[in-house]
């Protein structure tokens, strides 16, 4: 936005009217931030609930810049009413909620969920706090607080992308080897049928040939007799 309007200002000042425009991309950060701590953490398995509610503040947060889009165009005075409801809704009701949502999953066993957590508090922090204009020292120094954010929260993330990709490394050839032990049961039973279905057919043709010898004996007999 700054670095965009200083430009336009100065190069081209009739498009620095459109700049402003450029907060509407916050109805998408938003939506997106909440998708991606929902589908991370796996909201939906281990809290139902409050993923229903953490998903419908994302939807509603996106509907008021829709609508307060709306008013705009048609100049409507109801839009300054819908611009107070979006910074109320973007910059305190959707971190506070990440927030906690990060706050549910801090006794979490899953490594990789808590380098995530953690990597990801300051900026949900800078996020929320930034929004008080209570801080002097955060205003001051916002820029370089925010870029140490994010190089913090890149960082725990690979890191955390990592530990899952070894550990579905892993998880895939545990389940190779389970599906192999499993081949080698099944030809093992293969083998056994087999056998047992040889046996089953040598006693046979044993036993039929005892009958036909014991028959040849009783017509043998018959033909002596006669």
């Amino acid at each position: 936005w700054n670095i965009s309007y200083a430009y336009l200002s100065h190069e081209n000042p009739p498009l620095s009217f459109y700049v402003p425009y450029l907060r509407y991309a916050w109805a998408f950060i938003a939506f997106c931030l909440v998708q991606f701590y929902r589908h991370f953490l796996r909201l939906k398995l281990y809290y139902p609930k409050w993923d229903k509610i953490l998903f419908g503040l994302a939807v509603a947060n996106s509907l008021l810049f829709v609508i307060e889009f709306s008013l705009t165009l048609y100049q409507s005075p109801l839009a300054n009413y819908f611009v107070g409801l979006i910074s109320l809704s973007t910059y305190i009701v959707i971190p506070l909620s990440i927030l906690i949502t990060l706050i549910l999953f801090l006794r979490s066993k899953a490594l990789g969920d808590i380098i995530m957590i953690w990597g990801s508090l300051p900026l949900i922090l800078l996020y929320l706090l930034s929004s008080f204009n209570m801080f002097s020292f955060i205003d001051e120094y916002y820029r370089i607080i925010e870029l140490v954010c994010l190089t913090w929260f890149v960082l725990s993330l690979t890191a955390t992308l990592m530990l899952r990709f070894v550990q579905m490394r892993k998880e895939n050839e545990a389940h190779l080897l389970a599906n192999e032990k499993l081949e080698k049961e099944k030809e093992i039973q293969k083998n056994e049928l087999i056998g047992k279905q040889k046996l089953d057919l040598e006693r046979e043709v044993t036993e039929r040939t005892a009958d036909l010898k014991r028959s040849l004996h009783e017509l043998k007999s018959a033909q002596a007799q006669l």
